[in-house]
């Protein structure tokens, strides 16, 4: 690809893991850690643009919940007796309650609301976040890094299909299961 092209694409491609967090955050790191590993040169480039998408879309989710607590039925839910100890647990083991989020489906987007509504400390969930987004976007690019030496460099480009195929896949099976349990 000639230079000329080559500047257009990297930007669209910052545009696109920036972004992609506030649509699908599991989605958007397999997407982030697939471009890593098809342009290695602009790696580090990609995942610094990717921690900040991350971390902007899960600090909206904060301030989402932070201020919901000015309409009266999520304050009275907030401040209702039986959330008392849901929202002790959290602030008191806020480290470890966000770390099992970033991991555990279907309990980011829950937990960063209740962060903002149990008003906990944004300058203690702003650097939690950032930690544990690094840590996840580290994981993956790892794996992909990985894998990509295992099937070698002529599969290494069907990489970021397989795996988000395998995305698509624990979205699907947790979706269903979810459905059949209601």
């Amino acid at each position: 690809m000639s230079a000329e092209f080559a500047m257009p694409q990297l930007w669209a491609i910052y545009l696109a893991v920036f972004v992609a967090p506030f649509i699908q955050e599991d989605a958007a790191v397999v997407g982030s850690a697939s471009a890593a590993s098809l342009h290695p040169d602009d790696a580090g480039g990609i995942f610094l643009v990717s921690l900040l998408g991350l971390i902007m879309s899960d600090g909206w989710k904060y301030w989402a919940g932070y201020f919901a607590q000015s309409w009266p039925p999520a304050a009275r839910l907030a401040n209702n007796p039986k959330i008392a100890t849901l929202k002790e647990a959290v602030l008191s083991r806020l480290g470890l309650a966000l770390l099992g989020a970033r991991f555990i489906p279907g309990t980011r987007i829950p937990l960063y609301l209740a962060c903002g509504v149990f008003r906990a400390p944004f300058g203690r969930f702003l650097p939690l976040i950032a930690l544990t987004a690094s840590l996840y976007l580290g994981l993956t690019y790892g794996l992909f890094a990985a894998l990509g030496e295992i099937v070698g460099a002529r599969l290494q480009h069907f990489l970021p299909f397989v795996m988000v195929g395998i995305v698509i896949t624990v979205i699907a099976v947790t979706v269903i299961t979810n459905f059949i349990k209601s």
